[in-house]
């Protein structure tokens, strides 16, 4: 059929990993740790607060996810870390002096 493309063209998936930027993942495993880490202290602090007995499941659990969610939301940045230790340094360039 002339005048009609003969297959949808799609982004493969290294092509779409590529598109994202790296910081943005960053920025929102940052933005989702900062979020769990403020649930977990609240969950921590509703359990110094003298609550039913039908709430005190719900804040514990509440308490162990946001904790949960924050440790894992700490991957990214241990992967950045392990990443940079072993990314090849540049050779020490060499020294300009003076000349009088």
């Amino acid at each position: 059929m002339p005048g009609y493309p003969s297959a949808i063209e799609t982004r493969s998936l290294p092509t779409l990993t590529r598109s994202y930027p790296r910081r943005f993942t960053f920025y929102v495993a940052w933005l989702i740790g900062v979020v769990a880490l403020i649930s977990a202290g609240y969950c921590f602090w509703l359990m110094t607060v003298p609550l039913s007995y039908d709430w005190v499941p719900v804040v514990l659990i509440g308490f162990v996810v946001a904790t949960g969610v924050f440790v894992i939301s700490l991957i990214p940045s241990f992967i950045v870390l392990i990443r940079l230790r072993r990314s090849p340094r540049a050779p020490n360039a060499p020294q300009i002096r003076p000349t009088l």
